[in-house]
């Protein structure tokens, strides 16, 4: 009689406040550490500066890209909890210049290279370097993503205050209805429409489940253009 056990793994999940701990167990003959390795780094990592699924986000974009593209170039760094870069990284410093490499790298390879903000246009990347000045650094225009809730049309102007300020290129803004009970949501759309000189290049309604193909059908890129605001 074979009394050999098959190999099981059994994962745990424990949900914090901000990020899911996954923890692995198996029944003794296990799996080779290249198997698990294979099987969960594309989501998730175990490394100190982790960020948890964040991963998956990134593969998931590789995954639509018409270009050959690797995790390190688009997502050299990662973090352990969504909270801006200079806090959560802490222990080591950004390397700026490494950053610029790989979005420079970029600009041969596509039509289109959107380069996401990390939190906002005025958060800090390391103590005295924040997305603004990557902006300014780079040369590269704003397209300004607006998330439709209370208190959005104040902080909306701030910001296209600070973009015009440091004489940077507004080339568009995009309408993100995240709250689905916003009252009063068309007066504030049409309000920022008529403040914002730069064209509204989408209005993206709410989804309760949210699908980045069906969301792509509300933006129209053809609104870019090469002039400033």
């Amino acid at each position: 009689m074979n009394n050999t056990k098959k190999p099981m793994i059994q994962i745990n999940t424990n949900k914090l406040k901000n990020y899911i701990v996954l923890s692995i167990e198996d029944n003794g003959p296990g799996f080779s550490a290249d198997i698990l390795k294979k099987a969960f780094e594309p989501y998730v990592t175990t490394k100190s500066h982790g960020t948890g699924l964040g991963l998956a986000i990134v593969k998931k974009i590789i995954e639509v890209s018409n270009v050959d593209l690797n995790i390190k170039e688009i997502n050299p760094y990662s973090f352990e909890l969504p909270i801006a870069p200079h806090i959560s990284f802490k222990s080591n410093e950004i390397d700026i210049n490494l950053i610029k490499k790989y979005l420079r790298s970029f600009e041969n390879k596509m039509d289109y290279l959107f380069i996401e903000g990390v939190g906002g246009y005025a958060v800090p990347l390391t103590k005295t370097f924040t997305t603004a000045d990557l902006v300014e650094n780079l040369d590269i225009p704003v397209i300004l993503v607006v998330g439709m809730k209370l208190g959005c049309i104040n902080h909306t102007l701030l910001t296209v205050e600070s973009i015009l300020n440091k004489k940077q290129k507004l080339c568009g803004w995009v309408a993100n209805r995240i709250d689905g009970d916003m009252q009063a949501y068309e007066e504030n759309f049409f309000f920022l429409k008529e403040k914002i000189k730069a064209p509204c290049l989408g209005e993206v309604p709410y989804f309760k489940d949210f699908d980045p193909y069906k969301a792509s059908k509300f933006f129209d890129i053809n609104k870019l253009n090469d002039k400033a605001y």
